[in-house]
């Protein structure tokens, strides 16, 4: 989605809870962490990113199956 308001949403269907939203600050050796939170559930999962704060993140969604 586009900046607003210095921030932006990711949003991802809500319906298969395996689904994480992961972020990390470099790509060249990156080390994934919980993304943001709150997740809102509105039809979708929704995450609202905050991007006043300068630096730069990579967001990636994964899908984790426990055996």
């Amino acid at each position: 989605s586009p900046v607003t308001n210095n921030a932006f949403t990711i949003s991802w269907p809500n319906t298969d809870p395996n689904y994480q939203l992961q972020v990390t600050t470099s790509l060249s050796s990156p080390s994934w962490g919980a993304g943001p939170s709150p997740v809102v559930v509105n039809g979708v999962n929704q995450v609202s990113v905050d991007v006043s704060g300068g630096g730069t993140q990579f967001y990636r969604l994964v899908r984790v199956v426990c055996p």
